[in-house]
């Protein structure tokens, strides 16, 4: 057990700048269009269950009183569950977040970065840490 919790730490470290991966994943749930709770395979037959955010990009939040945000945060939640839906799911460059018990990660369905693509459709913002810009005008 002690070994299984080493090597976590190790996979969920930033000792490598790149991180590491890529890493098998089965999604259980998106949680909103940003970050999704996924089974990822780190060794032949283990197994972890983890919160993985999309590196590099933010996406509108679905729980707030902001009803022009929350219909974007919606949207955004949709499209990854649809880019997700029956693929091929890997994660890479897989590093620790800011928060417990999430890491960062470039998540790939059937081979396309799926942020790249949430990007691409004005979903999602370029984020690297800091202040977010507010989703909608006031």
């Amino acid at each position: 057990m002690t070994r299984l919790f080493g090597f976590i730490l190790l996979l969920c470290s930033q000792v490598a700048v790149a991180g590491y991966g890529p890493y098998r994943a089965d999604v259980v749930r998106v949680l909103d269009g940003d970050t999704v709770e996924a089974d990822v395979q780190i060794w032949p037959g283990l197994v972890t269950r983890v919160k993985v955010r999309l590196a590099g990009v933010n996406a509108p939040e679905t729980r707030t009183r902001d009803a022009c945000e929350k219909a974007a945060g919606v949207q955004a939640k949709a499209r990854l569950s649809e880019l997700l839906s029956g693929a091929a799911v890997a994660v890479d460059q897989v590093r620790r977040g800011k928060y417990a018990g999430r890491v960062l990660a470039v998540i790939y369905a059937d081979g396309a970065d799926v942020g790249s693509v949430l990007l691409r459709e004005g979903l999602v913002r370029r984020y690297s840490g800091g202040r977010r810009e507010p989703w909608c005008s006031p």
